[in-house]
């Protein structure tokens, strides 16, 4: 028998608390129940100057998230130089700078 390797490169820690948070409900029997929910957070990403967009997250590496998602979006090309990743918990923002000029106004 072989063992399967992980998968993943990057994975959520499922034991970080504040990736969750308690709740209480109702099961199907009506009865009180106390349960873990996954606890969306704000991210704000901003490519150089420009914020670019706001969405939901998990919270866990935030800096994949974004450099990911501006890939994605075709806002950062495959040879761009990253020079800076920073990332605000306290306000819950991320600003890629780049050596290429950015502008998505248009």
């Amino acid at each position: 028998m072989t063992m399967k390797k992980n998968k993943y490169l990057i994975k959520s820690d499922i034991n970080n608390p504040e990736l969750t948070k308690i709740i209480k409900g109702f099961d199907e029997k009506q009865q009180n129940i106390t349960t873990k929910v996954i606890h969306e957070k704000p991210l704000t990403i901003y490519l150089n100057n420009q914020e670019i967009v706001t969405l939901m997250s998990i919270g866990d590496h935030p800096k994949y998230l974004a450099t990911g998602y501006l890939l994605n979006q075709n806002m950062l090309k495959n040879d761009d130089k990253i020079k800076s990743i920073a990332y605000e918990k306290d306000i819950e923002t991320i600003i890629i700078r780049t050596n290429r000029q950015t502008n998505f106004e248009k």
